[in-house]
């Protein structure tokens, strides 16, 4: 599989039709080399741009039938990140991602069924790192599950 998607990019990744490039891009989402948590993936999820679980050490669970990038393949790939080993993603059914995306978790994430997630949005549940000088390059003290219930529309404030 890994040595598939290293003879496509030796191409160059815009030598692929259009049409491949919705398998490429869950090619490389499920093989990413360094995001090595758990993955569980659901049937009849779509990947029209880059999704990436870089540096993704805890658990990421994705349910059946969600999109990931919209319009196809422009404006960043989007980051799901669970960056401890207890941590969790957890994304429901038929949600729409955007492009640009980020869910970066240190303890639990979950995102309900039939959301939308606008373009750019950053979804975080911990402080990532204190403002003080001294204390800025220690891990984030501060975290609490985030929930995203059911049929949620989340768009950046500034798109208003």
């Amino acid at each position: 599989m890994k040595l598939f998607l290293k003879k496509i990019f030796s191409f160059g990744i815009y030598f692929v039709d259009a049409f491949a490039m919705p398998i490429v891009y869950k090619l490389l989402f499920l093989c990413s080399l360094s995001g090595n948590g758990p993955l569980r993936l659901g049937k009849g999820n779509r990947f029209k741009t880059r999704v990436s679980r870089r540096y993704s050490v805890g658990s990421i669970l994705i349910g059946n039938s969600n999109r990931f990038g919209y319009p196809p393949g422009v404006r960043g790939e989007i980051l799901l990140q669970a960056r401890r080993k207890n941590a969790e993603i957890q994304i429901g059914d038929h949600c729409y991602f955007n492009n640009g995306v980020s869910v970066i978790a240190m303890e639990r994430i979950t995102i309900g069924d039939f959301c939308l997630i606008g373009e750019f949005v950053t979804i975080y549940d911990c402080d990532q790192h204190n403002a003080s000088a001294q204390e800025r390059h220690q891990d984030c003290k501060k975290s609490a599950p985030v929930i995203l219930g059911n049929n949620v529309f989340w768009v950046p404030v500034a798109s208003f």
